[in-house]
């Protein structure tokens, strides 16, 4: 007999054994694993983003809770790191933004943006000795980095280094401030006559100190912001940006940056709500007498509870208006979700489910955020009733599609119904062949098919209607996006009215959205 005839053929209870054994084989546990990290990525992205929207629009509070949020998913983060030193510099809590940047000095040791940083933090609380070893590392490095000389300068003159100073301040194009401490020098060379005299030439430096340390902050004291992108597998080491170039870059805005002409400064997500005041005062009726208006203020007559406008006040067969208050009421359920920007919601009555939505290209999904990681639009599923409200200074506008083709501006799309099908591209806004920062384009999203849309725009949303073989330019600012079959293209100063530069030409057939700003 041979050994294979030897063995016995496994009974039913064994094949079950056998079969629970390979149960934690399968990859099951794993994927979820995967799963539950790809939520956390996204979560610390749309944190850490907001937070850096947050600080550029100067809500300081605001994205300081977003920025040690998003540290509590990844505590080692440089870019959350970087941001939260500069939210903590900009509330004054100095001793926590020199314990950050003395560990990011530690782990980018070259970084001199790092190093400039925290020497800001400690001429703030009067340490200009350290602040002195840490631009002197700065220039070492970068031998060419402007503002570490100017604030060397600064740290020396606090020190009394008066020469020093004066080179320092000369190597950071700094003339004006060279020159005046050149003269504090000249005054404090020639011999004081009295212990007055000494004094007066002690807060003469001092003077110079705050003159020049207030010449320095002015517009240059903003640190680096983290680039609103997800990171790529093919980024390298990560690596600060200087204070002050912020303000030269792209920006950030709703997510993915668009051009400058074509973006609008965020405001609040809560918006305030303001009374206006009452139309007239009331006068008092007098036999043979015109009473004066009373000199204290009147006050306001109440108002019933019941007067107040709903803002749950959608009809029964619908499921988007606009409401007089200036906000979108919309209807959400399980079968027609709805699709709309996170920080635009302002009332949920009901329970929703959220999934952050990717752009799309040729009817597959990318692995970018739609509306950009720091505003995504996300899908809201359940049965609920929501309020939608608009940044401070823009209105919202709702648009019905037909079983039509809209082409709309993705950094005005705040919301949709997802029976409408969407992809997305890009409209070239410099002519071709131009290397200009906005030759890359601004993002559209293109939406087919029969359900409503919500803009959200600067100014009223108006039309102007094309038709084939007539052209029509149209401001590159003005465009919220088009309907129909319409080709744009970016017009070069050759084949535009006297030269002009920003125009978008329009041919075929269809109508341009534009926002009357």
């Amino acid at each position: 007999m041979s050994r294979a005839q030897s063995v016995p053929p496994p009974s039913v209870a064994d094949e079950r054994t056998t079969e629970r054994k390979m149960i934690p084989s399968i990859p099951q546990p794993s994927m979820a694993v995967e799963s539950t990290r790809e939520q956390s990525q996204e979560d610390f992205l749309f944190h850490l983003y907001r937070g850096s929207e947050l600080l550029q629009e100067n809500r300081v509070l605001e994205a300081k809770e977003e920025l040690e949020y998003a540290l509590t998913v990844q505590p080692t983060d440089a870019k959350g790191q970087d941001l939260l030193g500069a939210v903590y510099f900009r509330l004054g809590l100095y001793p926590r933004a020199i314990q950050i940047y003395d560990s990011l000095e530690r782990a980018f040791p070259n970084d001199a943006s790092i190093k400039v940083n925290l020497a800001l933090c400690h001429l703030k609380t009067g340490q200009p000795d350290q602040a002195k070893r840490a631009l002197q590392d700065a220039v070492r490095i970068n031998p060419e980095h402007k503002r570490a000389w100017g604030y060397l300068g600064l740290a020396l003159q606090k020190l009394g280094e008066l020469e020093a100073s004066q080179i320092a301040f000369e190597r950071g194009g700094h003339a004006m401030m060279a020159k005046r401490v050149t003269e504090r020098r000249q005054r404090a060379l020639t011999p004081a006559p009295s212990d007055t005299a000494a004094a007066e030439v002690d807060a003469g430096v001092r003077s110079v100190a705050e003159t020049a340390f207030s010449e320095l902050d002015a517009g240059e004291l903003r640190f680096s912001l983290a680039e609103p992108a997800p990171p790529k597998p093919t980024d390298g080491p990560w690596h600060t940006v200087e204070p002050g170039d912020a303000a030269r870059a792209s920006g950030v805005g709703r997510g993915t940056v668009p051009p400058a002409s074509f973006r609008h400064g965020p405001g609040s997500v809560h918006d305030n709500v303001t009374v206006p005041p009452a139309s007239g005062v009331p006068r008092i009726a007098v036999p043979g007498l015109t009473a004066a208006p009373p000199a204290g203020p009147v006050p306001a007559q109440a108002i019933a509870h019941d007067a107040l406008p709903s803002l749950l006040a959608l009809g029964a067969e619908q499921s988007v208006a606009r409401h007089e208050a200036g906000v979108v009421l919309a209807r959400t359920t399980e079968e027609q979700p709805f699709a709309a920007r996170l920080d635009s919601l302002r009332v949920v009555a009901g329970t929703i489910a959220t999934r952050v939505l990717h752009r799309r290209t040729r009817d597959a999904e990318t692995s970018e955020v739609l509306g950009g990681i720091g505003s995504p639009i996300v899908r809201l599923t359940g049965s609920a009733e929501i309020v939608l409200g608009p940044r401070t200074s823009h209105e919202l506008a709702t648009l019905a599609l037909d079983d039509e083709i809209a082409f709309l501006r993705e950094d005005a799309l705040l919301g949709f119904e997802l029976r409408l099908a969407y992809e997305n591209g890009r409209l070239a806004v410099d002519p071709a062949g131009e290397a200009t920062p906005r030759n890359e384009g601004v993002h559209l999203a293109q939406l087919r098919g029969k359900g409503a849309i919500v803009l959200e725009v600067v100014a009223s949303l108006a039309r102007v209607p094309c038709t084939s073989g007539r052209s029509v330019l149209v401001r590159r600012e003005w465009i919220v996006g088009w309907l129909g079959r319409l080709v744009p293209r970016a017009l070069p100063p050759s084949e535009a009215p006297s030269g002009q530069r920003g125009l978008i030409a329009f041919s075929g057939d269809g109508t341009v959205l534009v926002s009357i700003s």
